[in-house]
């Protein structure tokens, strides 16, 4: 009942059918623009329902374009102009709603529904997830049906029917969609990369790191990015993916060093571990490397401090292979400039610097001091926490290591660098993230935020710069493990940790799986790709005018087919004997002076005739019925073609 309620009242009218479209393709929309555009989407759709409902509160020509100069002026002040993503999309989204509330004829409303079709494709500008794909893809099919129940008229068409035709126009709409897609020339990256802007910001790591920074990351579980390894994938506590290297300590934050260090040339003793990184949009320049990266693809170079960066941020996926090993040799010296960076420290805590002291003074060799201060963190009663206590004293260092003891690995990466450099041991702290979850449908490992972490490395002459991760020395299950089980109190906990159903598990790693064929597959769909698939249809290498000469073949072939398909089915529908038993209908008709106009469907003809033969009312509303049901029902039984064939030769005015 509900049902027919909602198609009779809703689905059945253009102006109700037209608002829950608008409302439908613009709901994304309300995730990146501000609360109070929202509010007024909301607030128009009211008021033209009102409207739609009581025939009332129609607003008069003043009104109307009073309040859509003042939506232009917010909107223009809060985007600082109308260009850019955001900007645009805010001002589109919020103008139709006005033209929406002045909107009376059938014009109008077909106006509403090409510009739905342009709200459906300015979403995929923020999102290109398989949600937003399948989302999309539902509103099209929403918007046909619109467009039908536009032009329907006074007939009769069930929503049952709307929905097939309207399923059948997308299903003839996907062969030149796949077209395009695979042989449409791509100039640079996906077909939809283009520049965000602040609304695509992504949260995540910064270039400076100070206590409670990482730790509010663990929070979100938002994907950074997937590695898929090429042959072995590397045991759990091997899984350091570094980003940044933080040199400069001002007492309170790290930060980074402009100074170039000199290259550093590995020694590799095994060739370790290959994999291909597919990179989240994330609006940094960093990249993400296995410890320790020895080679790199795309052209990208590798800096002294074994990290890489893009010249620009990056804004979409972004793809690139990479080696990696843990067994190498670093016979250089270290830079006497970089020395003196690696050593200096704010002169701040005096107690780190006595305790540093004491443990050079009994070393016979610098490892004995990593060792020492390894012992004092997992001796001296340190607590790994996600809710330390603030450090609020100049002396930031000495009153956690001597009196809060309660930390997050910034915590104790940030106490471990200064202790190795009062105890005269070159060190720095590196960012990135640490463990990974591997999905056993695919073996690939997705990293998200709450994997953010902070190490250590120190400079051992004659080793080089070796990694040290204090972190391990009070909650060992952070290395080997995860998060969760080094997190004494457990409460604190978010929720993403807390949900370890099996059931929901698979699910989540089925999803993660699919996302990630799609990633690779569509969004990861660019000019390499595109070659690299027409070689593999052709065994060709092709450039970019072979390909745009291939697309304009492919185009003229796929049109003269359409062609071909629609004159032999205009043949066949010449020789069908249900068309030519209607056209003798219609004509019979015709000479009596009642002909169908050209804008008439079926039933608004069959509802007129009635009108004016009321005499002849059960003899068309038969053959208008059955010529319907054979037509549009696919119902081609062959006693049902043929009472119709009689009812027309019988028919006579």
């Amino acid at each position: 009942m509900n049902i027919k309620l909602l198609s009779h009242f809703v689905l059945r009218k253009p102006e109700t059918m037209v608002l829950l479209l608008l409302l439908l393709v613009t709901a994304p929309h309300f995730e990146y623009i501000p609360w109070w555009s929202t509010v007024s989407i909301i607030a128009l759709s009211i008021w033209k329902s009102i409207i739609f409902s009581t025939n009332r509160l129609k607003p008069n020509k003043i009104i109307s374009s009073l309040l859509t100069v003042l939506a232009v002026v917010v909107i223009y002040r809060h985007s600082h102009g109308f260009s850019g993503i955001s900007a645009g999309s805010h001002l589109l989204v919020v103008m139709v709603f006005f033209k929406l509330l002045e909107s009376k004829t059938k014009r109008d409303h077909m106006l509403l529904v090409l510009l739905s079709f342009f709200i459906i494709s300015t979403n995929f500008l923020f999102s290109q997830t398989i949600a937003t794909a399948v989302y999309m893809f539902l509103c099209v099919f929403i918007t046909l049906l619109t467009l039908l129940t536009i032009n329907q008229g006074q007939s009769e068409i069930s929503l049952k029917e709307k929905s097939i035709i309207s399923v059948k126009l997308i299903s003839y709409s996907l062969p030149l969609m796949i077209i395009l897609f695979l042989f449409f020339p791509r100039i640079s990256g996906p077909l939809w990369n283009t520049k965000t802007d602040e609304v695509q910001a992504k949260m995540g790591l910064t270039d400076s790191m100070q206590p409670g920074q990482i730790s509010q990351l663990i929070y979100s579980n938002d994907l950074v990015f997937r590695a898929s390894f090429i042959n072995k994938i590397p045991p759990q506590y091997q899984l350091y993916w570094r980003a940044i290297t933080l040199w400069n300590f001002n007492g309170k934050k790290w930060t980074v060093n402009k100074v170039n260090e000199q290259k550093t040339t590995l020694q590799i003793k095994d060739p370790g571990y290959e994999y291909v990184i597919t990179m989240e949009p994330s609006n940094k320049k960093w990249l993400f490397l296995l410890d320790i990266p020895y080679l790199i693809s795309n052209n990208y170079n590798l800096n002294s401090d074994f990290t890489a960066q893009t010249k620009d941020p990056v804004d979409s996926l972004l793809q690139y292979t990479a080696n990696s090993t843990n067994s190498f040799h670093i016979s250089s010296d270290l830079d006497l400039d970089i020395e003196d960076i690696a050593l200096s420290t704010p002169r701040l805590n005096k107690q780190a610097k006595q305790l540093a002291l004491n443990w050079k003074q009994q070393a016979k060799k610098p490892e004995d001091i990593v060792n020492r201060a390894l012992e004092y963190f997992a001796k001296q009663g340190f607590y790994y926490t996600l809710t330390p206590p603030k450090l609020t004293r100049i002396d930031r260092i000495d009153q956690f290591l001597f009196e809060t003891r309660q930390g997050f690995c910034e915590h104790y990466a940030s106490a471990f660098a200064i202790l190795m450099r009062d105890a005269g041991i070159p060190s720095r702290v590196v960012l990135g993230y640490l463990g990974g979850n591997i999905n056993p449908i695919n073996n690939i490992i997705s990293v998200d935020q709450s994997m953010a972490h902070a190490w250590n490395e120190v400079w051992i002459d004659g080793k080089g710069w070796i990694r040290v991760d204090p972190t391990a020395a009070i909650a060992p299950e952070r290395v080997t493990k995860d998060i969760a089980s080094a997190l004494k109190d457990q409460k604190n906990l978010p929720l993403h940790f807390r949900i370890d159903f099996a059931a929901l598990q698979k699910i989540k790693q089925l999803f993660d799986a699919v996302d990630n064929k799609w990633k690779q597959w569509i969004l990861s769909y660019d000019k390499n790709k595109q070659k690299e698939f027409l070689h593999f249809l052709t065994g060709k290498d092709f450039s970019l005018r072979d390909i745009s000469s291939l697309f304009i073949q492919i185009i003229l072939v796929t049109l003269a087919l359409t062609s071909l398909f629609y004159f032999f089915n205009s043949i066949n529908r010449k020789t069908d004997p249900v068309d030519q038993a209607y056209k003798v209908f219609l004509k019979k008709l015709s000479k009596a002076g009642f002909s169908k106009a050209i804008y008439e469907g079926p039933r608004d003809y069959k509802k007129r005739l009635i009108s004016l033969l009321p005499n002849h009312k059960q003899e068309v509303s038969f053959i208008i019925e059955h010529y319907v049901d054979l037509k549009f029902r696919k119902n081609s039984k062959s006693e049902t073609a043929n009472r119709f064939i009689k009812a027309v030769r019988n028919f006579d005015i």
